[in-house]
């Protein structure tokens, strides 16, 4: 679905940055037989919904042929307040190339050492059975093979030690990389005038399976809408969302621009 949701948002994107209307770049991705099946039925039925007067955050909702987001109808409903389509299909395109970058990372770099594990295990196995068997026989041979499958047994235990280190290691940087992402959604959003506790739900809402990410903006939400100075607020939903450097380095440029007065309406810009 990732894949196809990227897809479409590429086809769309290209098509309203070449100045073509919603509707009619709707019917061209319709009409694309290089595209997937469900993104041109998709399209269709967005098309559908827009050419019977609803909104083209709604058509996109409405669509069943593929899932959008809700994150992502609210991109797309924040572009048509503020008239800026072309821009915000630019951001969702780069988002979520990023995004697949990312995880595309994250699998070739437990797949290696799989991999390897895999081979090892093997090799283990044929030549405890080949040599083993002809280098030993009766119960040196048995000897022979009870040791071979507890140095196996002991390189699994390891290998799955591993991996689970590298697990933890991973999701830790998919965390910071999924902060980073919401942190531009939130500077594009607020350079395109959106007022910043709603450019911060819109930014949480895209965050996905990062709850540690989506926790941090929903609760600054909350402190902006209760009359929390921005950079305190940054500062300490941040760090207790275990993002350190991140909160020192963010509060600090909320703080210069609110002393500078490049904050609007509360909110920095930048």
């Amino acid at each position: 679905m990732k894949k196809e949701l990227a897809e479409f948002t590429r086809s769309f994107s290209d098509c309203v940055g070449a100045g073509i209307p919603a509707g009619k770049a709707l019917s061209l991705i319709q009409e694309n037989t290089r595209l997937s099946l469900r993104v041109r039925r998709a399209a269709g039925e967005a098309k559908d919904a827009l050419l019977g007067g609803s909104s083209l955050s709604f058509a996109f909702s409405s669509a069943t042929a593929m899932r959008f987001p809700e994150w992502y109808a609210s991109f797309v409903a924040l572009s048509e307040e503020n008239g800026n389509l072309c821009g915000i299909m630019s951001h969702l395109e780069k988002a979520l190339a990023a995004s697949k970058k990312a995880r595309e990372q994250f699998w070739a770099a437990l797949l290696y050492p799989l991999c390897v594990a895999v081979l090892a295990f093997g090799a283990s196995v044929f030549l405890m059975n080949t040599v083993g068997g002809s280098l030993f026989s009766g119960e040196r041979l048995e000897m022979y093979r009870s040791a071979a499958w507890k140095s196996i047994g002991m390189a699994v235990a390891f290998f799955a030690l591993f991996v689970l280190v590298l697990a933890v290691v991973f999701s830790k940087i998919m965390g910071r990389s999924a902060l980073v992402e919401m942190l531009n959604a939130l500077s594009f959003l607020t350079d395109c005038g959106v007022p910043l506790v709603q450019a911060i739900d819109s930014a949480g809402a895209a965050v996905g399976g990062q709850k540690r990410v989506a926790r941090a903006f929903s609760r600054m939400s909350a402190g902006i809408s209760a009359g929390g100075v921005v950079s305190d607020v940054f500062s300490v939903c941040l760090s207790e969302a275990r993002f350190p450097a991140a909160a020192r380095i963010v509060s600090s440029h909320l703080e210069v621009c609110q002393t500078t007065g490049t904050a609007q309406g509360g909110g920095c810009r930048h």
